[in-house]
């Protein structure tokens, strides 16, 4: 009777026949793949599936289409999207529009005529000069109503003179470390905030509750999935430990409520003026309290510079328009090596900003320094998984220590082609041709043992569809253009590379590859259907893919004929 119990309980509950890519590097492909419940029961050829088909086994042909396992997105900030919950101006791309960003913030007036505080996002500071924008466009348009609108990088903030009037900002406010509080001739602030100065007005928006986190992660997570998105890493760069406590609730109320779709693992920001070892415990506490089946802080985020764009990475050699000055990095380095020390012994991984070559100087020598201390072989410390995300102005010696260390990089693929608003009016005047030429290298860091995952760091690119960075990472042009001049064409890589990037790898640097990643036996049933297979298509409509249906756990969680309908 057990036997046949046993038996029974290997039905699928369904099987899809077709193009089905598994990931896994013994068996590439298979073309059939059963599941029960939430588990892979079974993935290879259809004469090996007898054994899991009975009468009620529903059997699901995909045809032409491509079926592999979901997306990562190793790198996106998806609780930004709760400052919307105020009003939410969108406003990348706008200065190409007719009217530019006057008539954007003008519409967005018009059809919210009630809002009590606005908060945007996305506009490019290069379109207002070396200074950045100020007060006076957004004074005219809306007048008494607290705006803040935050830069495309997300490391800037503009607002209106009724805002710096409700966080009480003037000509006496002093400097934040680490930031600027942009200032006109007489020392009065203009509107324009770089980097930690931020943090003024962050600390004047409307509170934030757990519920409105909630919120702001199921809007997201729909978007998410309708772009094939299964797997989420989230730097969480919060106002305070407080805010910090909130998004960690939210994620898990959501997933206890049966609502959180999406596997997300998360890393907690240490800013380098805090009591390492108080965060560090307060935030084992909070990861033993909050931690459940889809989401879990294992880790930890620390910004090493700014960006290129605001001057504020850190580089090892001059600024090409301004000799003399590299910038500053944001840690001293026997502070930063001590945190990567405690913070790893403390079992968080280390997830690292890191644009400036020097910046990423400082962190390889922090990575070295801990793996000494520890004692850890190489293999040891590389299954800490620690990264750097990033990487815009790298160095040929980094790409081996990086390999050596067991680094996994990060890769934003979405910003690595030139017709995008910043090379010609920040990379290639500030960074010089040669290095502007060769910034985000790719296939060099592959060929040096390093790791990599695909990422968004969303809202920052928009769209972010894992099939746009896909295209781009191959081309280095900008989507379905390839008459465009490539970025280092010579770090293109291959579409099989970037779907382990996307699905496999991603997988790894969160942790959570036991489980999913790829389509093998005993696996969570987590996959996605394409209209067309990627890895056959034309390189250059690879953007045009259409996600079809994603599953998780075993169940649908999306379909485009359902959202169409």
């Amino acid at each position: 009777m057990l036997q046949n119990s046993d038996k029974f309980m290997k039905h699928a509950d369904f099987i899809i026949h077709g193009r089905i890519w598994t990931g896994d590097k013994t068996t590439p492909y298979a073309s059939s793949l059963a599941v029960k419940d939430d588990t892979i029961l079974y993935a290879g050829d259809t004469a090996g599936e007898k054994e899991y088909i009975n009468e009620n086994t529903q059997v699901i042909e995909l045809g032409d289409k491509f079926l592999s396992p979901g997306f990562t997105d190793g790198h996106a900030h998806i609780t930004f999207a709760e400052k919307k919950v105020h009003g939410g101006i969108e406003l990348h791309g706008a200065a190409d529009l007719p009217g530019g960003y006057e008539k954007v913030l003008r519409d967005y007036l018009l059809s919210h005529p009630d809002e009590k505080f606005i908060y945007g996002q996305g506009f490019n500071v290069t379109d207002f000069g070396a200074k950045g924008p100020d007060t006076k466009l957004l004074d005219d348009i809306f007048a008494g109503i607290p705006v803040c609108i935050e830069s495309d990088g997300c490391h800037d903030m503009w607002v209106n003179t009724a805002m710096l009037k409700k966080a009480g900002i003037g000509k006496d406010t002093p400097e934040v470390e680490n930031g600027e509080i942009v200032r006109d001739e007489n020392g009065y602030p203009t509107g324009f905030f770089r980097e930690d100065a931020v943090s003024l007005i962050f600390d004047h928006f409307p509170a934030a509750d757990v519920n409105s986190f909630k919120k702001a992660i199921l809007t997201v997570q729909d978007r998410f999935l309708s772009d094939g998105i299964t797997n989420v890493y989230e730097p969480l760069v919060c106002r305070d430990t407080a805010e910090l406590k909130k998004i960690a609730y939210a994620y898990h109320d959501l997933d206890h409520e049966g609502l959180l779709k999406l596997k997300v693992r998360a890393g907690a920001r240490l800013n380098p003026e805090e009591d390492v070892d108080l965060f560090l415990r307060k935030l084992t506490q909070l990861r033993q309290k909050t931690a459940c089946e889809h989401f879990e802080i294992n880790g930890v985020k620390l910004f090493m510079d700014g960006v290129v764009e605001g001057r504020s990475a850190y580089l090892r050699d001059d600024y090409s328009d301004e000799p003399g000055f590299k910038s500053v990095p944001l840690w001293q380095q026997d502070k930063l090596n001590e945190a990567a020390l405690k913070i790893l012994q403390k079992g968080f991984h280390i997830h690292v900003h890191s644009m400036g070559d020097a910046a990423t100087d400082m962190i390889l020598d922090a990575f070295d320094y801990a793996k000494r201390q520890l004692k850890l072989s190489d293999a040891q410390f590389k299954d800490l998984r620690n990264a750097i995300t990033h990487l815009q102005v790298v160095a040929p010696d980094q790409y081996k220590r990086m390999g050596a260390l067991g680094i996994i990089g990060v890769i934003d693929t979405f910003w690595h082609f030139r017709t995008h608003s910043y090379y010609y009016s920040c990379d290639l005047p500030f960074l010089g041709e040669e290095r502007a030429g060769t910034e985000y290298p790719v296939l060099s860091l592959l060929k040096n043992d390093v790791l990599l995952s695909q990422a968004s760091d969303w809202p920052v690119s928009e769209p972010n569809s894992p099939l746009i960075g896909m295209e781009i990472g191959i081309t280095r042009r900008s989507p379905g253009h390839p008459s465009d001049e490539p970025q280092a064409v010579n770090e293109a890589m291959t579409a099989p590379d970037m779907l382990d990037m996307l699905t496999v790898n991603g997988a790894y640097q969160l942790g959570i590859e036991h489980d999913t990643g790829t389509l093998t036996t005993g696996k969570k049933a987590d996959f996605i259907v394409l209209d067309k297979d990627p890895l056959k298509t034309s390189t250059y409509d690879i953007h045009n893919i259409k996600v079809e249906k994603v599953y998780i756990d075993g169940k649908e969680v999306y379909s485009s004929s359902v959202q169409s309908t």
